[in-house]
């Protein structure tokens, strides 16, 4: 098995989409019913979304580098597909902030806050939004079938 970059990146790009769109869920669910528990666990998977989104882009940066020299390679679909990979990766590292931000107010004693909260559902959703369609990019460079 080959684990090099492009494989890596494989491997990991489903992984900010996913916790993206469950602390996404489990937030906007904390608004209707709030307990500190699915806060925190929302607020705690949108923080290992924005990790998981730095790995994700440095191992596509990587498996980019590997792909370029391919024979074959579909160089048309690298570059769009990394823009929207950027782009993933702003809205994570966002809605990654404004969790940590809530989270360690609220760990301070300050009361849960509305409007972080809602700051950091929309980034989430707009990360799952972007990433998907970032998705798409990537699924069109290895897979001529779906392209348009």
């Amino acid at each position: 098995m080959n684990l090099g970059a492009p494989h890596l990146h494989l491997i990991l790009n489903h992984a900010p989409l996913y916790f993206a769109l469950i602390g996404a869920v489990l937030l906007a669910i904390d608004a209707r019913y709030p307990t500190r528990v699915m806060r925190m666990t929302a607020y705690a998977l949108l923080i290992a979304g924005a990790f998981a989104a730095i790995a994700t882009f440095a191992t596509g940066t990587l498996a980019e580098e590997r792909l370029e020299d391919l024979p074959g390679a579909a160089h048309a679909f690298l570059e769009p597909h990394e823009d929207a990979g950027r782009a993933t990766l702003i809205a994570c590292l966002l809605a990654g902030v404004a969790a940590l931000t809530a989270a360690l107010r609220e760990a301070r004693g300050a009361a849960p806050s509305a409007v972080l909260r809602t700051i950091a559902i929309v980034l989430a959703f707009a990360a799952f939004a972007i990433g998907g369609y970032a998705a798409l990019l990537g699924g069109e460079i290895g897979h001529p079938e779906i392209r348009p």
